[in-house]
This record gives structure tokens, sequence and C-alpha cells, in this order.
């Protein structure tokens, strides 16, 4: 009596194919994961350099509007071109306060800061300096 030898092991063919293919999903996976969080990082820090730069030019169009404002009370504001960008300058009065709006713009970007001034015994006060959202 022979026997078939093919009959007595087991047919596992199908196994590594399997595996290979789970392997490859899991790694795949994993690569759309890093790739997706590494483009969300630079996205984020992109935004905060450009947040920060826009900051830098409102903060320099409040100096330019402080300045401005001692030298002439009736300063109404400009649009300062800076070289990374614009510093736009509103000054607003009533009620004897002074309130100047700056804003500062690059490509991407753009924050505000606020100022009231008021005027005691000619002396100019400032009662506030914020960042405005």
């Amino acid at each position: 009596m022979t026997r078939n030898l093919s009959q007595d092991k087991p047919n596992n063919s199908g196994i590594a194919l399997i595996s290979v293919i789970i392997v490859c999903t899991v790694a795949m996976i994993v690569i759309v994961a890093g790739l997706t969080l590494s483009t969300t990082t630079s996205q984020s820090n992109t935004r905060f350099i450009h947040g920060g730069r826009a900051l830098l030019l409102a903060e320099t169009g409040a100096e330019n509007a402080l300045l401005r404002l001692l030298r002439d009370p009736n300063y109404q504001g400009e649009v300062l071109n800076l070289p990374d960008g614009t510093a736009k300058i509103e000054v607003t009065q009533a009620n004897g306060v002074q309130h100047v709006l700056i804003t500062g713009s690059t490509e991407f970007s753009s924050r505000q800061i606020d100022i009231k001034i008021s005027y005691d015994h000619g002396m100019m006060k400032i009662d506030s300096w914020r960042e405005s959202f």
C-alpha cells in the first residue's frame, strides 16, 4: 500500500500571503499617521511664526502711533508698509480718551493691539495696552 504524502501535510500556502498583507497594512497605517502628524506640526509651526511676525508688526505700529501722538495729538492713523508686512493704525477719540487700534499683517496672519490713552495735565497716560482677538 502506498501512501500519498501530499495528503499528510497540512495546506499552509495561504497563511504566508495573509501574514504579508496584514504586515503591509499595519506598516501603511503607521506611515500615513506619521506623515499626517508631520504635516500638521509643520503647518502649526508656520502659523506660529507668521503670528509672531504679525505681532511684531503691530508692536512696531503701536510704538510709531505713540510717538506720532506725542508730537501731534490730532494724529488719526496711517498704514505703514514694512519689510515683512503692514501695520494699519487707526486712532479714534471719545470722552477724552484716545483709542488706538493697530493691526499687524503678514501674508498669512494678522494680529491686533488695542491701546487706550488719556491725558492728565497735558501728560500722555497709557491706560491699557492689550492684544485683541
